[in-house]
């Protein structure tokens, strides 16, 4: 008799214990994780960390670039994103509260250094209920009058799913690629904030032309390839000699990268 009653207890506080571990405060992390020009990443690995208990987790994105992390306890986190070629951002202070999503994209800018640098930011996001709520409305873009120039960048590849179009609007891929270019071209002050307004301006644009059902997709891809050369138009007026010749220099660069990129995914999926 003694012996049954021990056995329902342990049985009590082991039932008990599983209960309390099954209703501790969770939430979400989620994202998109880019490259300067707007392209998602998938080749790319997303490291979190919890400030709390440094406890570390690591995923990879899916074939449209967006990672997530589940039933994560409630507190502050670090989210490390990196890919082969790119400079390692990681993002501290996020907060992951119960029963909602902190949605962090990431923008991964060119990286030069050996080894690959990791650039910090700050930031301490306000969580949403799932799904994620509305994008802000745009911003106009400030008009810029620019002669025609030839050359153009090859056009990143369309967004699988027009219900993303506020990951493409997420500020952080435009302040991204511009911080990818800075240093390079050694961008004044006057050029980055005209910059901004030309790279939000086309951001917009490929959003709208994606979403316009009015035409074929053969189409909306060519006046895609079109807004973009315009972008691309606008932003070489901007620069000097040698400036154009190191903006050409890293549009070669991007291409082969991106060349591997995908020659690497077709050797993966065989």
């Amino acid at each position: 008799m003694l012996h049954s009653r021990l056995l329902t207890a342990v049985a009590f506080l082991l039932g008990g214990t599983s209960l309390f571990a099954q209703q501790l405060p969770t939430g979400s992390l989620a994202g998109t994780i880019y490259d300067q020009a707007g392209a998602r990443l998938e080749q790319a690995t997303v490291l979190i960390r919890n400030a709390q208990t440094a406890t570390e987790t690591t995923t990879h994105p899916d074939a449209h670039g967006e990672y997530r992390f589940d039933n994560l306890p409630a507190g502050k986190y670090s989210v490390r994103a990196s890919a082969k070629g790119l400079t390692t951002v990681q993002i501290n202070e996020i907060v992951v509260q119960t029963n909602k999503t902190s949605t962090i994209n990431v923008t991964l800018p060119e990286s030069r250094a050996t080894p690959i640098s990791v650039v910090e930011v700050s930031e301490a996001p306000q969580p949403v209920d799932t799904p994620p709520a509305p994008p802000p409305p745009p911003v106009t873009p400030i008009p810029v009058r620019v002669p025609a120039v030839t050359a153009a960048p090859q056009a990143a590849p369309l967004a699988a799913d027009n219900n993303e179009d506020a990951k493409i609007l997420d500020p952080k891929v435009v302040v991204g690629e511009i911080n990818g270019l800075r240093d390079r071209l050694a961008l004044s002050a006057d050029q980055m904030a005209k910059m901004h307004a030309i790279f939000t301006d086309r951001q917009m644009q490929v959003v709208a032309a994606r979403n316009d059902n009015t035409i074929t997709l053969p189409a909306r891809r060519e006046k895609i390839k079109a807004i973009r050369l315009e972008a691309d138009t606008k932003f070489r007026a901007l620069l000097n000699e040698n400036q154009l010749d190191e903006y050409d220099e890293i549009l070669r660069e991007r291409r082969e990268r991106a060349a591997q990129r995908k020659q690497e995914t077709a050797t993966a999926s065989h």
